[in-house]
């Protein structure tokens, strides 16, 4: 059986599963010429429950992102939490973990804790975080990484979140990782 190499229209678009996403984040925001701002996509639920292995990645690597997870308290589905974890002081590049409020905690008939509706509230959020926060500094380049499998535990349907990203975010490069 073939199987057909899912070709993506995303022009800003790159599949990556040869590298860790933490340690690519911090090299971008490392480099001089090809370095820009990096937001690491972080899909939370709004009752606190830390059941996805790439949420205790996160908040293991960046306790920051933890505490102010927990300083917001139970919210609204459909938020979105930049928080800045690092930062590069001669390039001014910095690093930012997006807690994305997408998760109920309790799981549909369909088996998924993912709301579509809020994953896209708060996607829209995020972008308009990145067009006018970040893309008026002095550095205006920026990424979005986003793990794969983070997605996928949520019972997500992958497809359809690329073409989420592809509607709201069509100007803002979006890495992918599978890990």
């Amino acid at each position: 059986m073939k199987i057909k190499k899912q070709e993506n229209k995303r022009k800003n678009y790159v599949h990556n599963n040869k590298y860790n996403l933490f340690d690519s984040a911090q090299e971008q925001i490392k480099c001089a010429s090809n370095g820009c701002n990096v937001i690491i996509v972080n899909i939370c639920n709004n009752q606190h429950v830390h059941v996805n292995a790439f949420n205790k990645k996160v908040y293991s690597r960046y306790p920051l992102v933890l505490a102010n997870r927990e300083s917001l308290g139970r919210t609204n589905l459909g938020k979105c939490q930049p928080v800045l974890v690092d930062k590069n002081k001669e390039y001014n590049h910095k690093l930012y973990v997006a807690n994305l409020y997408a998760c109920s905690g309790k799981k549909t008939p369909k088996n998924r804790t993912i709301n579509y509706y809020a994953l896209g509230l708060s996607l829209q959020q995020l972008a308009s975080f990145v067009r006018s926060n970040i893309n008026n500094t002095e550095n205006p380049m920026s990424r979005i990484f986003i793990d794969k499998k983070c997605v996928a535990f949520t019972g997500c349907n992958w497809s359809f979140v690329d073409e989420l990203l592809d509607d709201i975010m069509p100007d803002i490069e979006v890495e992918v990782y599978d890990q």
